[in-house]
């Protein structure tokens, strides 16, 4: 008898755990998890899972680590945003703005069906969104058809504003559709800020 295994995720800038304890949730297995900040991997292990490690994506070490895994079903990944944030000096060449590429590197390797990745909305403002058509474009020449969304997260419940650029790339090999999901709740836009809109399917 065949036993059914769990589709399998990767994730890297894993940070404290925020995108892969909801993959996890729905019945996802935690295959590998890192970040170089040894806090938010002592808190991953406390609240997500002990398969975390402390590593810098640009080390020898993280190739080794991700080259061992063979396959992953879905990539993850919150790439650095301290080049794109609002609140930061918003430096084109920030060194860090180009770690996506690290994750390119992963995502070609792993092979997934589906890889997501999250950055701060200033992404898609600042340097006129030159940083979203390199990705974009990047992805796509290892095989990744890439949409890119921004969603506030006051939208789907949480009390709390919190708006991020997220990008779904699923493999050109895979004829998956892909829709945005419904906002649950109403999410006003603040003083200063531009109106999130999922086009038709807002609820405002």
């Amino acid at each position: 008898m065949m036993v059914k295994q769990n589709p399998t995720v990767a994730s890297m800038f894993s940070g404290c755990g925020g995108l892969d304890i909801g993959f996890r949730n729905a019945g996802f297995d935690l295959r590998f998890a890192c970040d170089n900040d040894p806090a938010a991997i002592a808190c991953y292990k406390r609240n997500v899972d002990s398969n975390a490690h402390i590593l810098d994506v640009e080390s020898q070490e993280f190739r080794r680590h991700v080259a061992s895994l063979g396959r992953a079903d879905v990539v993850l990944g919150g790439f650095p945003c301290q080049g794109f944030s609002k609140a930061g000096p918003k430096r084109k060449s920030d060194e860090r703005n180009t770690l996506y590429q690290q994750m390119k590197w992963a995502v070609e390797q792993l092979q997934p069906t589906v890889f997501v990745a999250e950055n701060v909305d200033g992404i898609s403002q600042n340097f006129k969104g030159e940083f979203i058509k390199e990705i974009e474009s990047e992805f796509a020449s290892i095989g990744y058809r890439v949409e890119s969304q921004i969603l506030d997260a006051c939208a789907f419940g949480l009390p709390q504003h919190r708006r991020r650029m997220i990008f779904i790339g699923i493999s050109s090999d895979m004829h998956l559709d892909f829709s945005w999901p419904v906002p649950t709740h109403h999410a006003a836009a603040r003083n200063g800020e531009f109106r999130v809109s999922l086009s038709e399917r807002t609820l405002w």
